[in-house]
């Protein structure tokens, strides 16, 4: 059934976007260095180019960083981020690892807010 008949309960109209090719972030992350030098404040956009730079080494060692979508690489990422969680202890059955999403959910409103 198509979105346009059953729009979000919450009376939203749907936005669907073009999928993000992974070149966006090869492009990204190949303008990392260049951006973060002499930073003094970690800004917003700071915090997305240090994500973009894991996220395209992450890709080029999953082998992700052809031909694919960057929300590819991304949800592959969180997924071996929760491996690594749960191999280490980091999360368990008392502390899953939505716990941990839950808290960037709540630092990334907080960063919105005070990114200025």
């Amino acid at each position: 059934m198509s979105s346009e008949h059953n729009p979000p309960a919450d009376g939203r109209q749907r936005c669907e976007a073009a999928p993000v090719g992974i070149t966006v972030i090869e492009h990204l992350a190949a303008l990392a260095d260049h951006a973060l030098e002499g930073v003094q404040n970690f800004d917003n956009t700071r915090r997305a180019i240090a994500a973009v730079e894991a996220v395209w080494l992450f890709a080029g060692r999953a082998g992700l960083n052809r031909q694919e979508e960057a929300e590819t690489a991304i949800a592959d990422l969180l997924c071996n981020l929760m491996h690594l969680c749960r191999q280490t202890g980091i999360t368990d059955e008392g502390r899953p690892f939505s716990s941990l999403l839950e808290t960037a959910g709540h630092n990334y409103s907080d960063e919105l807010a005070f990114d200025f």
